[in-house]
């Protein structure tokens, strides 16, 4: 059940991302674009980057846009590999004790692909329990709202940006 999960939008095209681009299962991550006719227009390299990703942003004026990089803390059926993102920028002290992951990831679109910014990550504070997040939009220069889609109850949150 893994598949293009991330659907970013811009005003000329349609980006789709994998949910599962770490290295031991998608030796070659790729982002598919689409015109705005759903046609196939190119595939552009994507980074490494381990756990899920569930949704992202809009593109901005730069390219820029965000994902949500998740990881149920009960879910085995992932083989995680060393993870780039934690490795440059650190794990944060929840995620340190946990299996789960929860943050978000600012990305570019380039000429030679899609990579990771020098933004650093947004982590959030984990919880007992792993937050199925799995909606994710820019609001501006203020932040995100992020949602949930864990029954019986809906998550809505805010996440101050910068922080």
């Amino acid at each position: 059940n893994k598949t293009d999960e991330a659907l970013i939008g811009s005003a000329d095209a349609l980006l789709t991302i994998h949910e599962v681009n770490g290295s031991n299962h998608n030796p070659n991550p790729q982002a598919h674009q689409f015109g705005l006719d759903l046609h196939l227009k190119t595939k552009h390299a994507f980074p490494p980057i381990e756990y899920r990703i569930t949704d992202g942003t809009e593109l901005d004026d730069a390219r820029r846009f965000w994902i949500m990089s998740y990881q149920w803390s009960g879910d085995v059926s992932l083989q995680i590999g060393e993870d780039p993102v934690f490795r440059r920028f650190g794990t944060g002290k929840s995620h340190a004790l946990s299996n789960g992951i929860e943050r978000l990831i600012e990305l570019q679109l380039t000429g030679a692909g899609i990579i990771t910014t020098e933004s650093l990550p947004v982590i959030f504070e984990l919880g007992p329990a792993s937050r199925n997040w799995e909606g994710l939009v820019r609001l501006g220069t203020r932040g995100f709202l992020v949602v949930t889609d864990q029954p019986p109850t809906t998550i809505l949150g805010f996440v101050p940006y910068p922080p």
